[in-house]
């Protein structure tokens, strides 16, 4: 007999949806893509990572299977979105949420927002990414060849598809959406998050250097700890192993540890 879909997880529908059976009693982690990114890039993470934690990759509007929607223009409307379906995960099971690059300002503004509402998460891992800093704009190019370049510059494994005509005319128009919205988006300080935060970022990246990373440190009373690893701002599509690891010892409590 097929276990009863869980009418929390139900009812995050469509910004979540798991990928695989979910155990009920494991911890979860929602994981936030990057710009142009899409749910489907963490699928492997789902399938590696169960049964001991489940993975809720976070479907953004306005692209992929939610293409029909419109794309949001504002940054803290996406942030609201994900938090409303999150909060009633965070009391009932360890959540921790992960992301990367634009990904990583979802999940900490997203982190803020719980918090707010005495629904923190259990812990939060940024990666790829530059600390918040009160009324600094991304700077971020938005002209199309710009962007193309600039998306050419970070590498992964990804960019090589945008070679293709047809689905460069699909998807740089997302990734332009997403530079636009951290373009607009503006950090207004507030309380410290009161939960563990773990950054990582590659020793090569062009966008964020360890030592821009370590001012994530000053983003939490809470424990914090920094991993460099070997590569650019994609380092995470070679090096999924360690961050695995990393994602089961918080799930076990102990999001400081290196696995």
């Amino acid at each position: 007999m097929s276990p009863r879909p869980d009418p929390v997880l139900e009812a995050a529908r469509p910004w979540l949806a798991p990928v695989r059976e979910v155990d009920p009693a494991a911890p979860l982690l929602v994981c936030f893509p990057h710009a142009g990114g899409t749910a489907a890039y963490f699928h492997r993470w789902s399938v590696a990572l169960a049964p001991e934690v489940t993975a809720l990759p976070v479907h953004y509007p306005g692209r992929f299977d939610r293409r029909a929607e419109p794309a949001p223009l504002d940054l803290m409307a996406l942030v609201t979105g994900v938090a409303d379906v999150v909060a009633p995960l965070t009391g009932a099971r360890r959540t921790i949420l992960f992301g990367h690059s634009m990904g990583a300002v979802v999940a900490h503004e997203v982190s803020r927002v719980l918090q707010a509402r005495a629904a923190s998460p259990s812990a939060l891992v940024v990666s790829g990414r530059r600390p918040p800093r009160p009324d600094v704009s991304e700077r971020l190019p938005v002209e199309e060849d710009t962007v193309l370049a600039d998306v050419r510059r970070l590498g992964g494994r990804g960019v090589a598809l945008l070679e293709d005509p047809e689905v460069r005319a699909a998807f740089l128009p997302v990734i332009r959406g997403d530079y636009a919205l951290l373009d607009g988006h503006r950090y207004r300080p507030g309380p410290l998050l009161d939960i563990p935060v773990t950054a990582v970022v590659g020793d090569s990246d062009p966008r964020v250097t360890p030592a821009d990373a370590h001012g994530w440190g000053a983003t939490t009373t809470g424990p914090f700890r920094l991993f460099t690893r070997t590569g650019g701002h994609f380092y995470l599509d070679d090096d999924t192993p360690f961050l695995l690891d990393l994602v089961r010892s918080s799930a076990g409590g102990d999001p400081c540890a290196s696995g």
